[in-house]
């Protein structure tokens, strides 16, 4: 797999160093990330010297020096990423996040020559690369508490109750009566004390607790599974061929 150096313009150096640091976050090391703008680089002698274009590409055409120098000339920023050429994709969905400059004549987030092979040279093999993009839907599930909420209270309430019960109640009588025989008994004129006392027998209440219906509290738990549709987006890349003017094929 080859590694390409990836160039993307910018209107400001701020645009390019907040894409500098998302292409960091996607797992690109920061030595394999550059940025130029107008103020000069040590070792080099202005935006449009060999250095310069050393550093952007490792080496350019004059037309690529012209091209990117006038962008720097300009106050505009010209970031440069050197990665895996597979990873164009990625970087360039972060880069086209970051509002790229815009260009008639050229790509701004254009991969230079492999690092690994041979540079091209020649207009004839210079390619325009045009990147697509599309959304997916990801759905994720989140816990919400707006549906129905049950509030269980035990309160105490009041009846009045009766009950019979049957109660023993002892009366003394005091009744005088003439003796039904004549004697008068043992030692008549002894001082004799004899008590007796009544009784009576009230109602004692008390109340005993007993158990009474038991209300169990419990929540079952259900998967269920719901459709959700949303739109996404997806960019495409048309070829009208007779914007051309349907030129024969050997017309230059």
């Amino acid at each position: 797999m080859g590694r390409e150096v990836f160039v993307a313009i910018f209107e400001s150096r701020a645009t390019a160093e907040a894409a500098r640091r998302d292409v960091e976050t996607a797992g690109i090391p920061s030595d394999d990330i550059s940025i130029r703008d107008k103020a000069p680089m040590a070792g080099t002698a202005g935006d449009r010297s060999p250095g310069f274009m050393d550093w952007l590409f490792g080496s350019a055409s004059d037309e690529d020096q012209s091209y990117y120098g006038q962008h720097v000339a300009s106050g505009r920023a010209v970031l440069s990423v050197t990665a895996d050429s597979a990873d164009y994709e990625r970087i360039a969905q972060i880069l086209h996040g970051h509002d790229l400059v815009k260009s008639d004549e050229r790509t701004t987030m254009t991969p230079a020559a492999s690092t690994t092979g041979a540079s091209t040279t020649g207009a004839a093999e210079r390619s325009t690369v045009i990147p697509t993009a599309k959304e997916e839907l990801e759905v994720g599930k989140q816990r919400t508490a707006d549906t129905r909420t049950y509030r269980i209270r035990r309160y105490v309430l009041e009846h009045p109750v009766e009950q019979e019960v049957a109660l023993h109640d002892e009366t003394v009588t005091v009744e005088r009566r003439r003796p039904s025989q004549a004697a008068a008994g043992e030692r008549p004129f002894e001082e004799r004390y004899l008590e007796v006392t009544e009784s009576r027998e009230e109602p004692v209440v008390r109340k005993v607790v007993k158990p009474g219906e038991e209300v169990v509290v419990s929540k079952t738990a259900q998967d269920r599974s719901e459709t959700v549709r949303d739109t996404v987006r997806e960019s495409k890349v048309e070829v009208d061929k007779a914007a051309a003017g349907d030129k024969p094929p050997n017309a230059r």
